[in-house]
């Protein structure tokens, strides 16, 4: 899932892992924390590549009551800038990994696997990962 307030950033995410569609299916998109959670409860989803900075419901509450509702869900933090009072909140409320905007052509795909074989490893073999975009 990809959730991000700015359709521009979601379109960019969704354009990085299409070169790698064989192992990543975006099943959905949301531009704010509340759709993020109303989508988690309709699609099965390993993998939500979550903005830092939504408006709505934080970036922190929505990773905490996301891993609430989908505690098996990797969740990879997007940043335009670093922040690291605003990471240190995510990863305590269920991030593992962060990649900035500006990195994302070049890192976010790596980051993906490394989070995924790190945090979720018996789905890695059974690829593809389910994304959902918010």
């Amino acid at each position: 899932m990809i959730v991000n307030a700015h359709a521009s950033v979601r379109e960019m995410i969704r354009i990085v892992l299409e070169a790698h569609s064989d192992l990543i299916e975006v099943i959905g998109e949301a531009s704010d924390g509340d759709q993020a959670l109303g989508q988690a409860e309709l699609y099965p989803i390993d993998l939500v590549l979550m903005d830092i900075h939504l408006t709505h419901m934080n970036s922190i509450d929505a990773t905490r009551q996301m891993k609430k509702l989908l505690p098996q869900a990797v969740i990879v933090g997007i940043a335009s800038e670093y922040s690291p009072l605003l990471y240190n909140a995510m990863i305590a409320a269920g991030a593992v990994a962060f990649v900035r905007t500006e990195d994302m052509e070049e890192l976010l795909f790596r980051t993906i696997v490394f989070a995924m074989c790190t945090y979720h490893p018996a789905h890695v073999h059974s690829m593809p990962v389910h994304v959902t975009a918010v």
